[in-house]
């Protein structure tokens, strides 16, 4: 993106604002479809994030990769939303038995199910991980594809990195489970 397009932006120029929304929009909204259950709550979601995202960059520094950017600010709108409807979606914390911490076993690399993803369409997928527990499909998006660390998820999120833990497992399992039910309704 053009560096005059950010400072026009940085000054609240709606033209400008326009060349980024065009600029943005499919990368955002496809991430806004990754942390949302449905079309309509992505909408909201990225309605809301790029209000956000105008409003805020005047944080944008010169000299950071404007991609970026715009990346981790509506990654951290998707995770305040949902934070916003808490109780309403998350429902998982740390799981103890007799005072230990339980983990699953879970190796993504020897699991039993397989489906086969070179057939698999990218709405097959989306639906696969919108059908995630909340929790889980935010963990699971924050580190599988944006690339957070477990520990700047459990912050983001406010779960113990037990818990982040459990449910980055847990998603693991359940996504390929959708993937194969998907893939093989039986």
């Amino acid at each position: 993106m053009d560096q005059s397009i950010v400072q026009q932006c940085q000054r609240f120029n709606r033209e400008a604002q326009r060349e980024l929304y065009d600029y943005a929009f499919a990368k955002t909204m496809t991430l806004c479809l990754r942390y949302s259950k449905s079309q309509e709550q992505a909408n909201e979601m990225f309605s809301q994030g790029f209000i956000k995202l105008c409003l805020s960059i005047g944080e944008l520094k010169k000299a950071q990769d404007v991609d970026i950017w715009i990346q981790r600010k509506m990654v951290e709108h998707a995770v305040s939303f949902l934070r916003a409807r808490r109780q309403e979606y998350f429902i998982t914390s740390t799981i103890r038995l007799n005072g230990e911490d339980v983990m699953p076993e879970f190796d993504l690399f020897h699991q039993q199910l397989e489906p086969d993803e070179s057939t698999l369409t990218t709405s097959e997928y989306l639906k696969a991980l919108q059908t995630l527990p909340p929790s889980f499909r935010a963990v699971y998006n924050m580190h599988v594809i944006d690339g957070f660390t477990e520990e700047e998820i459990s912050k983001s999120l406010e779960l113990s990195q037990d818990s982040c833990k459990y449910n980055l497992a847990k998603a693991k399992e359940i996504f390929y489970k959708n993937l194969t039910h998907i893939q093989n309704p039986c």
